[in-house]
């Protein structure tokens, strides 16, 4: 497997973690056919607000509902249920540091195991007691069937700036499952034993994949470009969705009622039972591309962009998709890490660190700083280097910023988002930590730390 080659730029991942390029175009150069559903899945237009949009329902058998813990957690950045620490460094606060490997990956966690991708084709499971690598796989062309290898070899040759692992795992608590941006996708007991491994051809895209996977009702979604669906106990193709634009952020998996749909971070609204498209464009004035932050969701409402940043609320009538914008705010920047959502509030951070806080219901301003954390154009030859690249996180009323360069500052998750703690380790990295019980996960260069008040 050919060496990565990195630029300037990353891509920040769900799973998690998307780093995004501010320039540049991207896009696949060749579209597969769908190959799984039996019939042709018509293109919904990109419609005004408030237009409906009519797509029949198929018939289907019902499909598991499984509990995901993934990129941020269920993609949202909230953990209702932890109570993490607020100050740790190398030694304070840590429970436990093991040799994972590196990777723009955030931890999954289920059943006792924190899940990690390293680059360039590892799984790795650790023990969340004591911090001990219970078992690792990898998936270059010599530990992968016969079959995959002249594929593999092909695919990974594609030149790539976020790496191949960047993908965060997905764990339902008996499964785990890894996506690499090579094309493959494979599924593993919490325990290590294989249960299925498959090759997708990745459309090509400029600078990588760094979607992470989503399970959603039984199906493994994943985005090599187009959206695929896998049966998430056997591995076989469900639906294909070409119409799916290429993105290099997550999608956000949003509730309408008895119905599950993907939005991707240029709006295009994908059904989760079938792969159909609803709609297209929800919010077209929304100021990104394909390189778009991440969205993130809140019940029925969608933030999405960046530069123009919008809340969008979707419905079902029936068969008809109602989609209502809400606000649009002037955000006047670009960011790599995705905002989040908690206590009324929408919280976002830009590339030069700066904070801004929305009312969720109205989008006004609330509150606008520059942070002091280390970012480009600080006056200090070493934290300019830094990138926000990890996502928000809430947890404890905290919000949780961190760049790579280790640093990760705690603020209340309040309209005045007062600063109260200022932490790091040595080396820093591109992940999204996790928050989880009374613990954080944080990668940092080959490390993941297990952090815990002591």
């Amino acid at each position: 497997m050919r060496l990565l080659r990195w630029s300037w730029f990353g891509t920040l991942l769900v799973s998690g973690l998307l780093m995004l390029s501010a320039c540049g175009s991207a896009g696949p150069t060749k579209k597969e056919a769908p190959t799984a559903p039996p019939t042709a899945i018509p293109i919904a237009a990109a419609m005004p607000f408030e237009t409906p949009v009519t797509a029949p329902i198929r018939e289907t058998l019902p499909s598991a509902k499984v509990e995901a813990f993934g990129w941020r957690g269920d993609g949202t950045g909230v953990f209702p249920n932890a109570h993490p620490p607020t100050e740790w460094d190398d030694t304070r606060n840590i429970l436990w540091k093991a040799d994972v490997g590196k990777s723009h990956a955030s931890p999954a966690i289920g059943k006792g195991c924190v899940f990690v991708t390293a680059e360039p084709a590892d799984l790795v499971c650790v023990d969340t007691a004591n911090g001990h690598v219970r078992w690792k796989t990898t998936f270059d062309a010599a530990h992968v069937p016969a079959e995959f290898a002249p594929q593999l070899k092909e695919a990974s040759e594609a030149s790539t700036s976020c790496g191949y692992a960047t993908p965060t795992p997905v764990c339902d608590g008996e499964r785990v499952f890894a996506v690499f941006g090579f094309g493959i996708v494979a599924c593993y007991s919490v325990s290590g034993d294989r249960k299925w491994i498959q090759f997708l051809k990745p459309d090509a895209v400029q600078y990588g994949h760094s979607g992470s996977p989503a399970l959603v009702d039984g199906k493994l979604i994943v985005n090599f470009g187009r959206r695929i669906a896998l049966n998430f106990e056997t591995g076989k193709v469900l639906w294909e969705c070409p119409e799916a634009e290429p993105t290099y952020g997550t999608d956000v998996v949003v509730t309408l009622g008895a119905t599950r749909v993907l939005v991707t971070s240029v709006g295009t609204v994908i059904r989760v039972n079938d792969g159909h498209v609803l709609a297209k464009a929800i919010a077209p004035e929304l100021g990104g591309s394909e390189y778009g932050i991440s969205p993130t969701a809140a019940g029925d409402v969608v933030y999405l962009g960046d530069r123009e940043f919008s809340a969008v609320k979707l419905a079902l009538d029936g068969n008809e998709l109602r989609v209502q914008k809400l606000w649009t705010a002037d955000m006047d920047m670009q960011s790599f890490a995705s905002p989040v959502v908690a206590n009324g509030l929408v919280f976002f951070v830009g590339i030069r660190a700066e904070i801004v806080v929305l009312d969720q219901k109205t989008g006004e301003k609330v509150f606008e700083n520059t942070l002091s954390i280390g970012h480009p154009g600080m006056n200090d030859p070493v934290l300019s280097s830094a990138n926000l690249y990890p996502s928000l996180s809430v947890a404890d009323n905290h919000v949780f910023v961190g760049n790579d360069y280790g640093q990760t500052f705690v603020y209340e998750a309040t309209r005045m988002f007062k600063e109260l703690a200022q932490n790091r380790v040595t080396e820093g990295s591109g992940a999204t930590p996790v928050p989880f019980e009374s613990r954080m996960y944080l990668r940092s260069g080959e490390a993941l730390y297990c952090i815990e008040k002591k």
